[in-house]
């Protein structure tokens, strides 16, 4: 039982405490996906051309070229740390209760939702051009 907790009576306490696993479990496959995403994309654009040798003959890189990769290379490092760094802030806010850290987990989270939804309205709009 948390002691940090202010005593809350039965359902109340019972919500918070399955929203706070609730939220820690749903992010911490973010945090690996994120790792795995960043580690790949270090891999690639650090490494000694040892990925596009592993996977010459499955890309043909002759028709992708290694440039394309190397900047989709960055592309993941950049969205790899962003979910890392995302979902570790909603898993340590989600830990201690700290409503401050899960207000900055939460606000870049509808940033992220609003412009989703905006970029799908423009590709049904804009479509057929």
């Amino acid at each position: 039982m948390d002691t940090d907790e202010p005593r809350e009576k039965g359902c109340r306490r019972s919500a918070r405490i399955c929203l706070k696993y609730t939220l820690i479990f749903m992010n911490i496959p973010i945090v690996i996906v994120g790792a795995v995403s960043l580690g790949i994309g270090l891999w690639v654009m650090l490494g000694d051309n040892s990925f596009f040798d592993l996977t010459a003959d499955i890309l043909e890189l002759e028709v992708l070229g290694q440039d394309i990769l190397r900047q989709g290379a960055i592309v993941m490092v950049a969205a790899g740390s962003a979910m890392m760094a995302l979902a570790g802030l909603g898993v340590v806010g989600a830990m201690a209760m700290n409503s401050c850290i899960l207000v900055f987990y939460i606000v870049p989270l509808v940033v992220l939702l609003t412009l989703e939804v905006a970029v799908i309205v423009l590709a049904v709009v804009f479509k057929s051009e």
